[in-house]
């Protein structure tokens, strides 16, 4: 049975982008984490989302300064 407003496509390809930005977090700053503690482990994931993120933002606006 199908739920009314459930796009399998796009469920899909929700599936693919998760699956290539943890392969690239975990290439960037390893796949082993350092904490103990759910509370500090959930931290330190979010920490390295945070530095995936202000490294993509670095990324983007260099080739923006560059081709201008």
């Amino acid at each position: 049975m199908k739920k009314r407003g459930y796009s399998r496509i796009l469920y899909n390809q929700r599936n693919k982008d998760e699956t290539i930005i943890m392969s690239v977090i975990k290439r960037l700053f390893g796949e082993h984490i350092k904490s103990r503690l759910v509370r500090t482990q959930n931290r330190e994931l979010s920490f390295r989302c945070i530095a995936y993120n202000m490294h993509r933002l670095t990324k983007l606006v260099i080739m923006v300064m560059v081709s201008t």
